[in-house]
């Protein structure tokens, strides 16, 4: 995390906000709160996609280097 590595002193709390007036249960019968929730869900596939382009560089890296010490001579 940027603000760990900058700020590693500082004790750090996620607060999350309801402007709502709502249970969470009751989501898509608010259109706006509806709206919101549905960009949000629709963020996640293409996020994870990136995420897992990037992965498979790092740990084929990782991987290569694991295998070639732990060969025997």
């Amino acid at each position: 995390m940027t603000l760990h590595r900058h700020w590693p002193e500082v004790e750090k709390m996620l607060v999350t906000v309801d402007s709502f007036a709502m249970p969470r249960a009751l989501w898509h019968t608010d259109a706006e709160f509806s709206r919101r929730m549905l960009r949000e869900w629709d963020k996640i596939e293409p996020y994870k996609a990136r995420v897992a382009r990037r992965r498979p560089r790092r740990w084929a890296a990782s991987a290569a280097v694991s295998a070639s010490v732990s060969q025997p001579p």
